[in-house]
């Protein structure tokens, strides 16, 4: 239910079996919660087209002028997308990105609040040109100026994630380098994206929609309102314990920063955790007896948990568990999560050819579709690879105008 110029161009697009075959997205992202969103779209099969530029590309390519197609993030964050290189603060670019928005379905953007208006890129200009136009801003805390400069730390503090994460007594509290609201949010608004698709099938119309990152984050926090709520107590810091089950928690194992999880949660799955531990004479113990006793006492439960673990192997631990049947999970590094056999036998860990950086191993995509799987289709773009695809086959410009253009820095 688009404008006629945007299905003409669609109409000759190859199709995949990808469930999004024939939706265009045009991206204004920088960081990760905008790439990640875009990426997820490519990779069920829409087209992708990341908008940059010189000055001011992606910040996740890095700092580095000579390594500006070498980011880490922006390799997988951006992968599986085409790349366009294209100043919109210029009049020419301006009307070239508006001629761009005008045969495509999605727009993504998580510049910061104020920054598309200013650019002439808000929701309303862009409906005035394609009225069926979905476009989702995913800023820290909305799309309001007002306390408009977030960035993947600072959003888990404003929600409680880190007073949460902390362990009990510690002198300070204790952050994450993975930035959870970012993905969290990336997710949450590629669904929020299908159901607008879905309402334009149905009724032709498009729509504007605000995905704040804080308010994604914090719905991870329902259980910890309620306790507010329902019990008028403040929820506390309690590191890898829980208030419903022992033991649980991160358990040192042999050898050098080795670690295994153990979380058990039914009577059953204790009387299986005794049973793997060789039925300890504590465990028979009357603190031990129930779970609401095992929960009250689990400092000491741990104690006597770690005591076991740390003249064991931490694969071995997990093995053995898992045959019992109650969860453990090694602490795993980047080295040994890429070789980890049960993620390759689901195919999970996947491949891409970068023509800078050689072969890049990336996690695939979180969910399998047995009918239209998703695909990771290719590297991260380099910057302004697609100008020539972009201008001349989806915009029809010809060579002397976009020389005339090039001349202008317009593709700066």
């Amino acid at each position: 239910m688009r404008n006629e110029g945007a299905q003409s161009n669609l109409n000759n697009t190859a199709q995949s079996g990808l469930p999004l075959d024939g939706i265009r997205v045009v991206e204004f992202t920088t960081g990760i919660v905008g790439p990640m969103l875009g990426r997820l779209l490519a990779e069920f099969g829409a087209e992708t087209i990341k908008v940059e530029t010189m000055k001011r590309p992606d910040f996740s390519r890095g700092p580095a002028p000579d390594r500006i197609n070498k980011g880490i993030t922006f390799s997988d964050n951006s992968r599986s997308k085409k790349g366009l290189r294209l100043d919109v603060s210029r009049p020419e670019g301006h009307a070239i990105a508006l001629s761009l928005i005008k045969v495509s379905d999605i727009l993504v953007e998580n510049f910061s609040a104020g920054v598309m208006q200013r650019l002439g890129l808000d929701y309303p200009r862009v409906a005035a040109v394609n009225p069926s136009i979905i476009m989702i801003s995913l800023q820290g805390l909305g799309a309001t100026e007002r306390h408009s400069v977030t960035f993947g730390q600072n959003i888990p503090p404003i929600v409680g994630l880190t007073y949460l994460w902390n362990h009990p007594g510690a002198s300070k509290p204790v952050g994450s380098e993975l930035f959870y609201p970012d993905y969290y949010a990336g997710i949450h608004g590629a669904c929020a994206v299908l159901a607008a698709l879905d309402y334009r099938r149905r009724t032709g119309q498009g729509q504007y929609i605000d995905a704040a990152q804080a308010e994604a984050a914090a719905a991870l926090l329902g259980p910890y309102y309620l306790d507010a709520a329902v019990n008028g107590r403040d929820p506390e810091p309690i590191g890898n314990g829980a208030t419903y089950a022992s033991p649980h928690g991160c358990y040192r194992c042999a050898g050098e920063d080795s670690w295994c999880v153990i979380a058990v949660y039914t009577e059953e799955e204790w009387r299986k955790f005794c049973e793997v531990v060789g039925d300890p004479p504590w465990a028979k113990e009357p603190r031990f007896l129930t779970g609401l006793s095992r929960v009250r006492h689990r400092a000491e439960l741990d104690r006597l948990v770690e005591a076991w673990t740390v003249g064991q192997n931490a694969y071995e631990v997990m093995e053995r568990l898992q045959r019992a049947g109650v969860a453990g999970g090694v602490v795993q590094d980047a080295a040994q999560l890429t070789n980890d056999p049960h993620l390759k036998a689901r195919g999970f860990i996947v491949a891409t050819e970068h023509p800078e950086m050689g072969r890049l191993l990336h996690g695939g995509l979180p969910m399998k579709l047995s009918a239209t799987p998703g695909l990771v289709r290719s590297h991260a773009p380099l910057l302004g690879q697609d100008n020539r695809y972009v201008f001349q086959e989806l915009l029809g410009l010809g060579e002397e105008e976009i020389q005339r253009l090039e001349k202008l820095g317009v593709f700066e």
